[in-house]
């Protein structure tokens, strides 16, 4: 098959359409305006749930400035060797809890797919863990609190400045909870 008067921008949609149709897998296979098949046009639950757990590995990945997945697993991994099961568990609660909280508030999707809403999160749940009271029911239950209360937080201050609050929301929430 001739694809020399076929561009991307200029081919006409009826010859992109038949190319699409063929069974060639040339640059039709490779171009993401076409998907190789129906599955991967349509949102599974499954690629939600992807998304989802990268996103809660690129905002524990964010805690150390670094928007990877497999950054926050490298982090992760940190926590367990040097804090033990307890802490890391509270972070990866925290993160989830804040993360969840984004999308079901609405909050901004791109912001959320950065891991940007759940790093605070995350710093709550470390912090929590450390510092926070000694029954693990009671520890539990405040890291769930302050990761939606981080996620709020954080939400108010990026609207009221304008500009980037990094950790700003994470020490709010963690302070008002060590002075109750």
């Amino acid at each position: 098959m001739n694809f020399s008067g076929i561009q991307r921008e200029g081919g006409s949609t009826a010859e992109l359409e038949s190319l699409k149709k063929s069974n060639d897998v040339g640059p039709i296979a490779t171009n993401p305006e076409f998907p190789s098949s129906n599955e991967d046009a349509i949102p599974s639950e499954a690629n939600a749930i992807t998304a989802f757990v990268d996103s809660v590995g690129r905002a524990m990945g964010q805690v150390i400035f670094l928007n990877s997945p497999v950054s926050g697993a490298f982090l992760l991994g940190g926590l367990m060797i040097g804090g033990g099961l307890n802490l890391a568990t509270l972070a990866v609660l925290a993160t989830v809890v804040s993360n969840g909280t984004a999308i079901l508030a609405g909050m901004d999707s791109a912001s959320n797919k950065a891991g940007l809403w759940g790093y605070n999160g995350c710093l709550v749940g470390c912090a929590m863990a450390v510092f926070g009271p000694v029954h693990i029911a009671m520890t539990t239950v405040a890291t769930f609190i302050g990761a939606i209360a981080s996620t709020f937080v954080m939400a108010a201050l990026k609207e009221a400045s304008g500009v980037p609050q990094w950790t700003f929301a994470f020490n709010v929430v963690a302070l008002s909870v060590f002075l109750y």
